[in-house]
């Protein structure tokens, strides 16, 4: 309980703070699955429910959050901001039932920007600092979760392979018709031409962290990556004026135990896979609406997802507001 008091003192002092020079800075709300590092942040939050009429109780699948934040630009690079969040996972769909609510604050900024050094000349490293409140209310557990997450970033617009294999936000091959359209000093293609991109698309993220549990004293390093699959991506874009609508995506979230403290908390990975289509509402602003069905296979200790198999249908939604 003391912890708890403590975090939500120190979480409304972060409040004001940001509050007080929002004007001066970009604001930034965005909704997802989960803060917890850059491949989550980027994929849609789901929901599913059932009200039945009869005597059965209601049952849903929550898995999303909501933060708000600011954007600290250098020049024209928005190179680091500073935001607060809530957290909701919630699955009473499944066998091993999962329900934990979560609300702190986080960090990002870059780092060697400017470096000439192998990698870094084309790519930056972006860091993601989290220190949150966890409660579940299934395992009947509450304390902190400290994560330090990071992932190489480009540092141009990206688009060739090599970016699309490092971080989700790029794509490969190229959106060749947005192209043509975006520059009118470019002929328009053939309507008979064909692109790569017409028949399929990718792109991928990952992830390397380390992740600290205060009421487990459990200590464990985390790496992700995802990919994701889009197939006839530039044939529909033809007919919806929508590049990537339909999706196939495949993910391991790997975690494992760096101090020896004993625990019953499933450490391992947490495989997942899913087809869906996707609507994008605004594109450049990121807003998006979709249905897919998903596996997963595996657990979580930080989201309270015990070790299982399962599959469902869900509808998910993510936007980002920056100002």
């Amino acid at each position: 309980m003391n912890f708890h008091k403590y975090n939500t003192s120190n979480l409304v002092v972060l409040f004001f703070l940001i509050s007080s020079v929002v004007s001066a800075q970009d604001l930034k709300i965005q909704v997802g699955q989960s803060v917890d590092n850059s491949t989550t942040k980027t994929k849609a939050g789901s929901i599913t429910a059932t009200f039945p009429r009869d005597t059965i109780p209601n049952s849903e699948s929550i898995q999303g959050f909501i933060e708000v934040g600011l954007n600290f630009p250098d020049n024209t690079i928005k190179s680091y901001s500073v935001s607060v969040f809530a957290e909701k996972h919630r699955n009473n769909l499944i066998n091993k039932e999962q329900d934990v609510t979560q609300f702190g604050g986080q960090i990002m900024f870059h780092l060697w920007e400017n470096s000439e050094f192998f990698l870094l000349k084309n790519y930056k490293v972006k860091f993601l600092g989290t220190a949150k409140y966890s409660n579940d209310r299934i395992a009947k557990t509450d304390g902190g979760q400290y994560l330090l997450h990071f992932n190489l970033a480009s540092k141009g617009v990206g688009g060739n392979f090599g970016d699309a294999l490092l971080n989700i936000e790029n794509f490969y091959p190229r959106d060749e018709y947005k192209n043509y359209e975006n520059n009118p000093d470019i002929e328009n293609p053939d309507s008979s031409k064909r692109f790569t991109s017409d028949y399929i698309q990718f792109s991928s993220s990952h992830t390397f962290g380390v992740e600290y549990m205060s009421n487990e004293d459990l200590v464990l390093g985390n790496m992700v990556y995802s990919l994701n699959i889009y197939p006839l991506s530039g044939l529909i874009y033809r007919v919806f004026k929508q590049y990537r609508m339909l999706q196939f995506s495949f993910g391991i979230d790997h975690r494992f135990q760096i101090n020896s403290k004993n625990t019953e908390l499933f450490v391992g990975n947490l495989l997942t896979a899913s087809a869906g289509v996707n609507f994008l509402i605004n594109e450049k602003k990121g807003y998006q609406l979709g249905l897919k069905y998903a596996y997963q296979e595996g657990g979580n200790p930080l989201k309270g997802l015990a070790d299982q198999t399962f599959s469902q249908l869900t509808l998910t939604a993510k936007f980002v507001l920056d100002k």
